[in-house]
């Protein structure tokens, strides 16, 4: 009972953390998602049934904070995790630090590209204006910046973890 407290209090403090400090930070920088690194570092070290439950709330918190319609965020986190976790089992087995940037690179645009899909759809279905800023030069620069971000912030994760436990392996691959 104490882990869970504890894990939902983490999944509380990140999203604070995310909605009321990083997406108010200078340009670059308001583009990391600590949401997607989170998802993927409790992929890799926690069990899946925990990130699942860690997923489903921070899903509905950001869905009652947000202007979209309601599910869009807790989907989104779902189908990140359901595909994060397929390449995690299936293509990326060892905890080494390119699978961590591997899974972190495919979880954000696995993220990014169901929220703009599923938000294209919604406004083709609405008749509403068309959604054409999700494939401008504006988006792909900024997914660019976020995917640095996110690789950044994994790396720098990964090497504190290692530093500190011995459940990654810390390999780097080197040319003979």
């Amino acid at each position: 009972m104490l882990y869970k407290s504890i894990g939902v209090i983490i999944i509380y403090l990140l999203f604070i953390l995310q909605t009321s400090f990083i997406s108010v930070l200078p340009f670059p920088f308001s583009y990391f998602n600590i949401m997607i690194v989170s998802l993927v570092l409790g992929l890799l070290l926690l069990q899946f049934e925990d990130i699942l439950l860690a997923v489903l709330i921070t899903g509905i918190l950001f869905d009652i904070i947000s202007w979209y319609f309601f599910g869009l965020y807790t989907s989104g986190l779902i189908f990140t995790l359901i595909v994060t976790y397929f390449f995690l089992i299936y293509f990326f087995t060892n905890k080494s630090v390119y699978s961590f940037i591997f899974l972190t690179l495919i979880a954000t645009i696995a993220y990014e590209f169901y929220q703009v899909g599923i938000m294209a759809i919604a406004k083709f279905i609405t008749k509403e204006e068309t959604y054409s800023f999700a494939f401008s030069l504006s988006y792909f620069r900024n997914l660019t910046i976020e995917l640095l971000l996110n690789t950044v912030f994994i790396i720098i994760a990964f090497y504190f973890i290692t530093y500190f436990s011995n459940i990654l392996y810390s390999v780097v691959l080197r040319r003979k």
